[in-house]
């Protein structure tokens, strides 16, 4: 009986024992491969995309990166450069609960990019790495090398096709009909496979997520801009769906007002994407959150704002690296200002890719201001020696005829 209550014990303990996170990735990594991380637990706070971080040699470097939670493991990826050497993989923010006891935690991980002695190794680039799937998805893979032969697996759906050099192709797949919450997509060439997760989202077969599914490819914009300086950004809207979509309607919600989007309505073909662009701009100083937001019937895709908005104008900070700025590195130039290089022009305003100087206003105006008095001078100097020329012509003629009238009068030049 002793024995019964202590092993229903042990068991009882062993349940809620949790032990601590650790980031399962690989050791070594070939470069441009797709990096996708996991880890669970018994989560009270997920992180955001924004917590992770990678580092090359103690010095942070910009990568793209995502990551979502399914079920209770957390999965991230990221798009590893070219670039070989050591890099830590940092996760911050990670709150969960160990037996009992709240704890939080920054996960971290050292991993290597390198290549094997094989120079004609081809690469293969999948993106996203991981998917929610509502009906009708895609997934994209790019050859980063020589021809490969693909093969593609997720449940009954099997694909084999081969990839050129540099080509990139988009694989459509669908998780209609599939029971399951979760599965992989399992992505083999000859010398590197992916198990993609795909977190399934059921649907009543009248919904329209079954037959339409969109979303940008960026989450978030996190920046600190100063004032009086506009900036613009470009993003993309995918249509991950077999159908067309029109009249697709985009805008800000909140943001302080100091957001603009264009174009405002779009139509977007099956398996294509549109530009986006963001314009931001405030003459306030101040913080700002708020979404960016396209609509299609019931459905809607968001990118989430954060502003800082400083009168420091050369602080121009960026948490979001899927994010491309038009004018990135490059200054934009105030209307009293001139580039001291010929301008760029970009997708709404012009770059600059030398150094904003101000106008000189001031000579420019005094330069003028002389030129214009110069000939009105000129001109007045013209009229009156115009006008005191025939006024003496006039008095000559009268003098000369009145000389003439006397002689005829007085030809002896004495009084009559």
């Amino acid at each position: 009986m002793k024995k019964s209550v202590l092993l229903l014990f042990s068991l009882v303990l062993l349940s809620n024992l949790c032990f601590a996170l650790e980031l399962d990735i690989k050791n070594t990594y070939y470069p441009y491969e797709t990096l996708i991380a996991s880890f669970s637990g018994d989560f009270i706070s997920n992180p955001l995309p924004k917590d992770i971080l990678f580092y090359q040699d103690y010095k942070q470097v910009s990568i793209i990166s995502d990551l979502t939670k399914i079920n209770n493991t957390i999965y991230a990826y990221a798009l590893l450069p070219g670039s070989r050497g050591n890099y830590t993989l940092i996760i911050n923010n990670t709150i969960y609960k160990e037996n009992g006891t709240i704890k939080k935690e920054n996960l971290e991980k050292n991993f290597t990019i390198s290549s094997s002695n094989n120079t004609n190794d081809s690469i293969i680039q999948v993106k996203p790495g991981f998917i929610t799937a509502k009906g009708n998805f895609y997934i994209s893979l790019e050859n980063k090398g020589l021809k490969k032969n693909i093969s593609i697996k997720f449940f009954d759906q099997e694909k084999e096709f081969s990839l050129s050099q540099n080509e990139t192709r988009k694989i459509f797949l669908t998780s209609s009909g599939i029971k399951e919450e979760r599965g992989e997509i399992k992505i083999t060439s000859s010398i590197i496979s992916y198990n993609i997760p795909v977190k399934i989202i059921h649907t009543a077969v009248n919904n329209v997520t079954q037959d339409f599914q969109f979303a940008f490819k960026d989450k978030e914009i996190n920046a600190t801009l100063p004032i009086d300086k506009p900036k613009l950004f470009t993003t993309e809207l995918f249509n991950y769906a077999f159908a067309n979509m029109s009249d697709i309607i985009l805008g800000v919600e909140d943001a302080g007002g100091y957001v603009k989007v264009s174009p405002q309505k779009t139509n977007i073909s099956s398996g294509n994407s549109i530009k986006v662009n963001i314009t931001i701009e405030s003459s306030k100083l101040g913080e700002y959150s708020g979404k960016i937001f396209a609509r299609f019937q019931n459905l809607e895709a968001n990118i989430s704002i954060f502003l800082n908005f400083t009168d420091n104008r050369t602080s121009i900070v960026t948490d979001s690296s899927d994010i491309t700025a038009d004018c990135k590195d490059l200054d934009i130039c105030d209307i009293n200002e001139k580039c001291s290089k010929d301008e760029i022009d970009g997708i709404l305003i012009k770059c600059c890719p030398g150094i904003c100087e101000p106008v000189e206003s001031g000579s420019t105006s005094w330069i003028g201001i002389i030129i214009i008095t110069a000939v009105i001078l000129i001109a007045a100097g013209i009229f009156l020696f115009i006008k005191f020329k025939k006024t003496k012509n006039a008095g000559d003629l009268i003098k000369e005829q009145g000389q003439k009238y006397e002689e005829i009068i007085n030809p002896d030049g004495k009084a009559k």
